[in-house]
């Protein structure tokens, strides 16, 4: 196949080197010293567990009109660069090529072939400004995504992966069906080394994941750690677990069904890693991050459902202060 991966970055980049591996025409596009590092090396991936990283040579452009049609496109932008790539894609659009959106949050893409079961989102136009991406590609094109490895970038051209934790890549039509391009793509993955087992439903999945990072992730980035600090500082793990409830609240509104214990997973029998969530990587490299999509989404949908959400909130005047007082956030 060919394959695009654009914004090789941690999770990026294991997709690339990884499809690379097994054979397919891969090229990504990245920027900066991270396109310098690719050019001249390849790509690195280096495993916990493996003795050895492993490499692999991919095209590498930051023009995708370089690059030409693909069969699949696989976005692993955060959600504040998807407008810069709406615009660029359309070089890399064949009569049947599928963009998969790996993303944190609530996606761009909620409200398309939604199920007749679920309620409405609320306005999420922020996500997609001026329509683009839905105008561009709309459901027929687009499949929903997350990527789950516990990744980051350790050198331009060199990412590291954690051991622990789940390595899953999901990918799911907008409307959950098995459509014969999701079963081919989902075999593409696995056949790379890259677990990707079925998704029932796409949107339950990404209020799933949504969970832990509206919660743990975006006070991390506030607290500057990793989070291991929740197993340090007890108000902060107080604060996480009742952004945890709320968040569980939001998405039971809209139709999802969870069955967890938030005593359970806060309390004093769970430890947390050393791992650095994104969104505070992207603080320490003072790069955008991801505040639309992990809480200015949910709380739209709080509003409009009536939920009430304090402690999300906080945290998102916090985010939103911080990343204005950095320069990648607002006006």
């Amino acid at each position: 196949m060919r394959i695009c991966v654009y914004g090789a970055g941690a999770i990026g980049g294991n997709l690339a080197l990884r499809l690379a591996r097994a054979g397919h025409d891969v090229s990504i596009v990245a920027r900066g010293e991270h396109l310098a590092a690719i050019r001249a090396r390849g790509l690195e991936l280096r495993i916990d567990i493996e003795p050895q990283p492993m490499h692999a040579k991919v095209h590498a452009s930051d023009r995708p009109a370089d690059l030409g049609a693909q069969d699949v496109v696989f976005s692993t932008l955060k959600a504040a660069a998807l407008p810069a790539m709406a615009a660029e894609l359309d070089p890399l659009l064949g009569p049947e090529t599928m963009v998969a959106f790996l993303q944190n949050g609530i996606p761009w893409w909620y409200d398309l072939a939604l199920p007749a079961d679920l309620p409405a989102p609320p306005d999420l136009g922020f996500l997609d400004p001026g329509g683009a991406l839905h105008r561009k590609l709309g459901a027929k094109r687009t499949l929903g995504g997350i990527a789950y490895p516990s990744s980051e970038v350790v050198a331009p051209g060199v990412v590291r992966i954690l051991a622990a934790g789940r390595h899953d890549i999901l990918v799911a039509e907008l409307d959950d069906s098995a459509s014969p391009r999701i079963t081919e793509l989902r075999a593409t993955l696995e056949a790379a080394g890259i677990p990707s087992p079925v998704v029932p439903d796409i949107r339950h999945a990404s209020w799933n994941k949504l969970l832990i990072n509206a919660s743990v992730s975006t006070l991390c980035a506030l607290a500057g750690h990793p989070m291991a600090i929740l197993d340090r500082d007890p108000d902060l793990r107080s604060m996480a677990r009742a952004a945890f409830v709320e968040v569980l609240a939001i998405a039971t509104a809209n139709g999802m069904r969870f069955e967890v214990d938030p005593e359970a997973l806060f309390g004093p029998g769970r430890s947390f890693s050393q791992h650095k969530p994104s969104i505070l990587q992207d603080r320490e490299r003072n790069r955008p991050m991801e505040i639309d999509a992990l809480l200015k989404a949910p709380l739209a949908s709080a509003h409009a459902r009536g939920v009430p959400a304090p402690t999300l909130e906080a945290i998102a005047a916090l985010l939103a202060r911080l990343g204005s007082d950095m320069g990648v956030y607002g006006g």
